[in-house]
């Protein structure tokens, strides 16, 4: 669909979310400080009044409303029916998210089989997406194809401008949304005001991808991991990895799952009942690939390492045309053994 650009004064913008909120949960940009002072953006429950976005994409992933950590997936032996996913409205999801919905859809939706819990979450979230204008030092989106704002996968998109807000619509429903409210076209400065902010805010990224050497796009990054399939990288980063999983749990495009039969504790007055739960799983750990009888194909921690890098750069480029990395940069934020994935990625392209 076209995009029409509209603009939103401060006044403006808290009445779109104050009528979304009587309509669906609110979800956004949540600040807190650790013990050491260092500020974190989480996303979290919000009110209409409390919405500040954040320069760049929040700890995270928009996964995280879509395929849970944990899901209840109903009785087991009763057959029952899940939980009825929450309307909710996501608000600050950047460019890097979005990217991961099209692995996410290919995984849950497009198979054989369909998800229904993500393909219920889907058609409940309203994501109000936005631009990053001061991108994280660890971001690399423009390497992996994709850029610092977004260009489709939102219902409505937010740059943040002097004096307010251009807003476009990406769906039907975000458009009947902004017509609701009587917003007035952006003019031709303000759109010039937001492409300006876009240019400077890519440069930034495309800088920080520059210093790191990375190959850039789905053709070059598919090659270097190819090649690089005896590289002796795999050793000696694996050697910091301590399998705790951090990586894939932060990663927004990671999907693996496991399946738990629990039975329900008498307390809650079921004793003797069994539901079955979908949880995360992680390629990191030591039993991920284990098959029946015991046999498991890639025993060592630098095998796995391998494989990770081999699904979102090879796997995927092959049968989908794109890679499944956002360039978000969480999983390098999250390791507590200091994996860079952007190093190994330079290594193997130079090797």
């Amino acid at each position: 669909m076209a995009l029409t650009a509209r603009f939103a004064d401060e006044g403006q913008w808290r009445a779109l979310l104050s009528a979304l909120a009587g309509e669906y949960a609110l979800f956004g940009p949540v600040r807190t400080t650790d013990a050491a002072g260092e500020t974190h953006v989480a996303v979290g429950p919000v009110k209409p009044g409390d919405v500040e976005l954040a320069p760049a994409r929040m700890v995270d992933p928009l996964k995280a409303f879509l395929f849970r950590a944990r899901e209840d997936l109903g009785d087991y032996f009763a057959g029952g029916e899940p939980p009825t996913p929450q309307k909710r409205a996501v608000v600050g999801a950047t460019a890097c998210d979005l990217a991961s919905l099209a692995v996410m859809d290919y995984v849950f939706l497009e198979g054989e089989v369909v998800d229904p819990q993500y393909r219920d979450g889907r058609e409940v979230t309203f994501v109000l997406s936005q631009d990053c204008t001061e991108p994280r030092a660890v971001c690399f989106c423009t390497a992996v194809g994709g850029s610092p704002h977004p260009s489709a996968g939102f219902d409505i998109n937010l740059s943040r401008i002097d004096g307010g807000l251009v807003l476009e619509a990406g769906t039907d429903r975000g458009e009947q949304v902004l017509a609701g409210q009587s917003l007035p076209e952006a003019t031709a400065e303000q759109v010039a005001e937001r492409d300006r902010r876009r240019g400077e805010a890519a440069a930034a990224v495309e800088g920080q991808a520059a210093a790191f050497d990375l190959p850039a796009g789905a053709d070059q990054l598919q090659s270097a991991v190819r090649a690089g399939v005896e590289s002796p990288v795999w050793k000696r980063e694996a050697e910091k990895c301590v399998e705790c999983g951090a990586c894939n749990f932060i990663c927004p495009t990671c999907h693996c799952f496991l399946l738990s039969d629990l039975e329900v504790a008498a307390s809650e007055g079921e004793g003797g009942a069994y539901r079955r739960f979908k949880n995360w799983d992680a390629c990191q750990y030591e039993r991920f690939a284990r098959v029946a009888g015991g046999a498991n194909p890639r025993p060592k921690r630098w095998e796995r390492l391998r494989n990770r890098f081999d699904k979102k750069f090879d796997f995927f480029v092959t049968n989908t045309e794109q890679v499944a990395c956002t360039g978000c940069g969480r999983c390098v934020e999250a390791c507590p053994g200091k994996i860079d994935l952007r190093d190994i990625l330079k290594e193997l392209a130079h090797a």
